[in-house]
């Protein structure tokens, strides 16, 4: 996995749950079946608000960069909303 870092990929899962990471306003959303997560910034978490709340049991498709993150591999997001 580490020769993908820093490539773009599109990542498709059924969402587990999001979490907000403590004080600093950051987002974690962790699939179903996998231990592979999304890591949203504060800033994309504010603009994007409590779209959030619903995706839990929902598949979504997103598009990032793969990154490593306290020695686990994440997709770091640019979200948009349609």
């Amino acid at each position: 996995m580490e020769a993908n870092f820093g490539l773009a990929t599109t990542v498709v899962g059924k969402v587990k749950r999001v979490a907000t990471l403590g004080s600093s306003g950051h987002k974690l959303m962790e699939f179903e079946g996998t231990d592979f997560n999304i890591a949203i910034n504060r800033r994309q978490a504010e603009q994007l608000g409590s779209c959030f709340d619903g995706l839990p049991g929902k598949t979504v498709q997103i598009k990032g960069k793969i990154s490593k993150y306290n020695e686990s591999c994440k997709l770091r997001s640019t979200l948009h909303l349609n």
